[in-house]
């Protein structure tokens, strides 16, 4: 899901999105 959102966001909102949600997408895969 958080690949899916990322790709739909821009280039620079992309980067942003990945290093702002990136501990929300690796807690998501742990649980």
């Amino acid at each position: 899901m958080c690949s899916a959102w990322t790709l739909s966001l821009s280039s620079w909102t992309w980067l942003y999105t990945m290093n702002h949600f990136k501990l929300h997408c690796i807690i998501d895969q742990t649980e």
